[in-house]
Order: C-alpha cells, then structure tokens, then sequence
C-alpha cells in the first residue's frame, strides 16, 4: 500500500527538506506551494512518487483544488501524512511597532492559513493518519523583536492542541503535533542575514553564544522530527509542540 503525504510550503527551506526525507522513506508525495516554479522542480528532481501543485494557504478554493486532486491520487487508500510548512514573518519590529495590516498577514498565514489547511485536508486522512504543523520556538519565548510573529506562532501551538484533542476522539485516531524549529540555517535565512548585512551570523560566536549547543540547526533535523511523527514509532504522541532548537527553549540566556 502506497504511503500519501501532502506537504505544503513544500517547494523550500524546511518544506523542501521534510519533502525529501519522507521521499526517501518510502512516500509517495504531493508538494503543494505558493512557489509554484520551486515546487515544481522539486518534484522533477525527484522524478516517481512526487507531484507538484499550486497552491495559496490563505485560499480555501485553491485548497479545495488540491485536495480533490489529491483525493484521486491517494484513492482509497486516503492520506497518512499532512504537513504545514507555510509560515511568514515580520520585519523584526517590535509587536507595537507593528501597523495592523502586518499584524493581520501574520495571522492571516499562519493562523488562518493553518486552520484552512487543516479542515480541507481532515476529510482524506486515513486511520492513524498524522497532521504535522511547522511551529516556532518564538512562540514561547517573549521579546522585543518579531512580535507579531511570536504571537500567531502560539495561535497556531493552541490550534494544534485543539485539533489533537478533537480529532484524537475521531474513530480514525488521527494524531496532530507540531515541530518548533529554533534558528534554522535555510537559503531564505541566509538571504535574511545578507540583507540586514550580517551573512557571516550563521558562524559568528556572537550570534551563536545565545544557543546552548552554539550552532544552528539543520532543515534536515528538522525533517528527521517530521519522519518520525508521521511514523508508527509515534502513535501513542498527539497534542505535542516539539522543540528541535539546540537547547533554545530550554535557555535562561
């Protein structure tokens, strides 16, 4: 029996390495992303078992579109992996320096977005099926910068926690979690660094003494916690938000 995930924000970053782990496990892929050239590259380099579509998170639509596509695909065998890896941030200002239409798009993406994602792709998930959401470790830890972040990030810890506990009592049993990636060496990140002009932060002991284990972590590591939620080894785990940081929520620094 072919194993179906559909992992949208698929095309990049954490998304793209989360897409080639469960390839390479084994799974057969749908990869869904507003980067439609991104995703669709992906796919080719993988060539079986990987299929790309377009997609706005924001759009319940589109979303629509994609999962009776995705219905067709799976067939009856239905989807055992659905993973949220679309996410947004601000411009590192402080929450009250935020206007009101940041605000919104924060929450716009990365509550709604996941909320939306979440109800149309509920109806295909099969028994013991896992509906994974990519958090952030910001969502626990108060500052001056990222506001608006921070909070749409724990709206989406507690939406996970309120699916998990309605959809547990489901007779499909099906588990929601969600992996809280601390600073997490991607291109995007990079690209990030270069523009505020400190692209050697990903090395400088500076930047690094703030992470107990003074290194960032690998998209990889992050795809290696995704694998393993989405497998049998983790059928007795819903509700969890898990931390894959070097030690960042576990820091008094």
């Amino acid at each position: 029996m072919a194993k179906h995930a559909i992992v949208i924000g698929g095309g990049m970053g954490i998304g793209e390495a989360i897409v080639r782990k469960l390839h390479a496990d084994g799974w057969t892929l749908t990869i869904a992303d507003r980067a439609a050239d991104d995703a669709a590259k992906l796919a080719a380099s993988l060539g079986e078992r990987a299929t790309a579509e377009w997609v706005d998170i924001t759009r319940e639509e589109q979303l629509a579109g994609v999962m009776k596509n995705l219905r067709e695909r799976a067939g009856a065998d239905g989807v055992m992996a659905a993973i949220n890896s679309v996410g947004i941030y601000d411009d590192r200002r402080p929450l009250l320096q935020s206007d009101l239409a940041s605000f919104n798009r924060m929450f716009n993406v990365n509550v709604a977005g996941a909320f939306l994602f979440s109800k149309a792709v509920e109806p295909l998930l099969a028994k013991d099926a896992s509906l994974v959401h990519i958090s952030s470790v910001n969502a626990r830890l108060a500052g001056a910068r990222l506001g608006a972040y921070k909070v749409s990030k724990a709206a989406l810890n507690m939406l996970v926690r309120c699916l998990a506990s309605e959809l547990a009592r489901d007779p499909r049993r099906i588990r929601v979690n969600a992996v809280a990636p601390g600073w997490v060496d991607t291109p995007g990140e990079r690209r990030v660094q270069a523009a505020q002009g400190t692209p050697d932060a990903f090395v400088d002991p500076a930047s690094l003494k703030y992470i107990p284990m003074q290194r960032m972590t690998q998209a990889t590591e992050i795809a290696d916690a995704v694998a393993f939620l989405c497998s049998p080894a983790a059928s007795a785990i819903t509700g969890q938000i898990i931390h894959v940081d070097c030690g960042i929520s576990n820091s008094e620094v």
